[in-house]
């Protein structure tokens, strides 16, 4: 991450004593957050006056506008202001401006003292950031607290997770301020013909889940979307609850392509997608683990993970980056990284094609038997079985409009097919019964071409 550190120093005299004063300072450009850690010479133990001599020093923070962004006492140390997270006591929010430190001069000694303020702002850069965009708290049927799945959420190493509770919007429902984690505001529309999340708004619709139409469900939809919800349809070919409106008459943004550990109805869903595809249709797709509960040794969190090509980690810049399709989706925030890069355009850029384009597609941990498969508006055009677990690269020449996506698949062994058929018939027997096909391991959204 690239960063710029700003030293300030202010020297403070007994006459200042009972005073505020203002030590401004430029935000340069393209920050994304910034800490300020703080000394002072002389200081004494607490924030409090007393017939001590000693010096206490409050300090607090004023944004562009001239309003308070937070304040504290002189046992402050550091505190971290930007959009996605701030300290305690500091309001979230966009650092850019000129801004000015409150120095407060509580108690000062008779020599007086010297305060140090270092900067350090982290600069905006683009890099995968990675999530769970489906996610379920005791708000509705999961079994964690919002507070429980974020601690869960970190120690995984995610940067975002979005709660999704079954019908029940977020509004009232505190949400975790974690440092190094966003979390944002969402629900799951649940109704008996399909799910649809509804992502980045604490209260997405008016009135009542419980439609029985298509048209109220497109009202409920429509008013999400006045919102800046992004709408998905979430597992579509679920031999549980799958979307059983007509996908044509359904206003939404995304499919959710990949939901939980892969299964048949996955595949179902990459196909289906493909065909969409090929007839010249520009739909993302995103992955979640519809997370609600681990069973004994497992840790279905992220589980598949979506990582997000996006410069900053705050709630707006996630939700245009998923808009566009700018994601990747893989078994777990640490399994086989599968990219595309086309000269400065990857996932979800519209390339216009004025000449042939080089593209090279990478895949990063790629294991043994696992198979590259490389997709355009013809179709699979390309297939690799990888030889030995590493990285692996494959290059092509893009002539033709239409788009280019990649995915890995792998075929399970003898034992792990048991299992999986096991696990299948504690939820349906007739599942159980069907063949298990080639399953995905990570996925790209298209580069397209125009």
């Amino acid at each position: 991450m690239k960063e710029i550190n700003l030293n300030l120093e202010r020297q403070i005299a007994k006459e200042d004593e009972k005073k505020y004063l203002f030590l401004p300072f430029d935000i340069p450009e393209n920050t994304e957050y910034f800490t300020i850690d703080v000394s002072f010479e002389g200081e004494g133990a607490g924030s409090n006056v007393t017939d001590e001599e000693k010096n206490v020093i409050d300090f607090a923070l004023m944004d562009e506008n001239g309003d308070d962004v937070g304040a504290s006492g002189s046992n402050t140390r550091s505190i971290t202001v930007g959009l996605a997270y701030s300290s305690p006591g500091y309001r979230r929010c966009k650092p850019r401006g000129t801004w000015q430190i409150i120095i407060g001069c509580y108690q000062v000694k008779a020599t007086g003292s010297k305060v140090s303020y270092n900067v350090n702002f982290k600069l905006k850069h683009f890099r995968y950031l990675l999530g769970d965009l489906h996610t379920h708290t005791r708000g509705s049927d999961g079994v964690l607290t919002p507070e429980e799945l974020a601690a869960k959420a970190v120690k995984k190493g995610l940067d975002f997770v979005f709660i999704t509770d079954h019908n029940n919007s977020t509004q009232d429902t505190p949400i975790p301020k974690v440092k190094d984690l966003t979390v944002v505001e969402g629900l799951e529309l649940t109704n008996y013909k399909g799910h649809i999340n509804l992502l980045g708004h604490e209260k997405p619709y008016d009135g009542t889940y419980a439609v029985n139409n298509i048209d109220e469900l497109n009202q409920k939809l429509d008013q999400a979307k006045s919102r800046g919800a992004m709408r998905v349809l979430n597992h579509p070919f679920c031999f549980m609850c799958p979307i059983l409106w007509d996908f044509d008459q359904i206003d939404y943004d995304a499919i959710e392509i990949w939901n939980g550990p892969a299964v048949r109805k996955d595949m179902l869903a990459l196909d289906w997608w493909q065909k969409e595809l090929e007839k010249g249709k520009q739909i993302p797709v995103t992955g979640g683990s519809d997370y609600h509960r681990d069973y004994y040794v497992t840790d279905l969190l992220a589980s598949p993970t979506t990582r997000v090509w996006a410069d900053s980690n705050d709630k707006e810049t996630l939700l245009e980056a998923i808009k566009k399709g700018k994601m990747v989706i893989t078994k777990g925030p640490d399994t086989t990284m599968l990219d595309i890069r086309c000269g400065q355009y990857t996932v979800g850029d519209k390339i216009a094609l004025d000449e042939d384009k080089a593209l090279t597609i990478s895949a990063k941990g790629m294991k043994k038997g696992h198979v590259l498969q490389v997709f355009t508006q013809e179709g699979l055009v390309f297939e690799y079985e990888n030889k030995k677990t590493g990285d692996y690269e494959y290059s092509m020449t893009v002539r033709n409009k239409g788009f280019v996506r990649a995915q890995i698949v792998y075929e399970k062994g003898f034992f792990a097919k048991l299992l999986h058929k096991l696990v299948l018939s504690t939820l349906s027997k007739e599942e159980a019964k069907k063949d298990i096909p080639p399953l995905v391991y990570a996925l790209t959204n298209p580069i397209y071409f125009y």
